[in-house]
């Protein structure tokens, strides 16, 4: 059960956060669901692995990944703490004690959770250079302006903030993911589509952007 929250701490839309605008409290809740799902995967691990693998990955995943983009500024020990607590949640799903580090690059049940933050963060920018979000979030990312370099035609704006608050939001980190992929990626008809269909593309290289800031 999750903790009950504070006087200081608010909720809203399956969120929490605290008068100082962190997520912290959110991440450490994320944890207590994720090992509860974790105990209910233990208790079954005696089913085929199909169905352990459609359990974990269209159930457990969505709920913790649930507004990823929103709370993923949290700090890297309650990153981790939501990292471990996966690979452990895999290891069972694929009945194995450790997970192979030769199949960690081909199976998509290997992918860490925070590249669900990085595909998550690549879809709500496609939308919003689309227009096909909200107004609230397409004014936040800007074109790039110039008749110059047509390879990078497609690319925002880069802002540069000065405070850690806004090298986490999700204004800053959706343009330094966003203008990583190739062309022919933002080209495409739907970005979600393509990832799913394993577009060539390093997802990895664009996380690791991201903790750079």
């Amino acid at each position: 059960m999750a903790p009950r929250p504070s006087s200081s701490n608010r909720q809203c839309l399956g969120l929490t956060t605290d008068n100082k605008r962190s997520w912290q409290d959110h991440a450490r809740n994320v944890c207590i669901l994720f090992k509860t799902k974790l105990a209910v995967l233990k208790r079954i691990k005696f089913l085929p692995q199909l169905i352990l693998e459609s359990i974990y990955f269209n159930s457990s995943i969505p709920n913790v990944v649930y507004n990823i983009v929103v709370w993923a500024s949290v700090s890297p020990s309650l990153k981790e703490d939501i990292e471990r607590i996966h690979m452990r949640a895999i290891r069972i799903v694929c009945k194995v004690l450790t997970t192979p580090a030769d199949e960690s690059s081909k199976l998509r049940l290997c992918n860490p959770i925070s590249l669900y933050y990085v595909k998550t963060l690549l879809v709500l920018t496609y939308q919003s250079y689309h227009s096909l979000n909200t107004e609230e979030l397409n004014i936040l990312i800007s074109k790039v302006k110039t008749n110059y370099h047509l390879r990078y035609s497609l690319n925002l704006e880069v802002s540069r903030p000065r405070s850690e608050f806004g090298r986490s939001s999700f204004k800053h980190r959706a343009v330094l993911a966003w203008n990583l992929p190739p062309k022919h990626v933002k080209e495409c008809a739907s970005v979600k589509s393509r990832l799913k269909a394993g577009v060539n593309m390093n997802l990895s290289e664009i996380l690791v952007s991201l903790k750079r800031g």
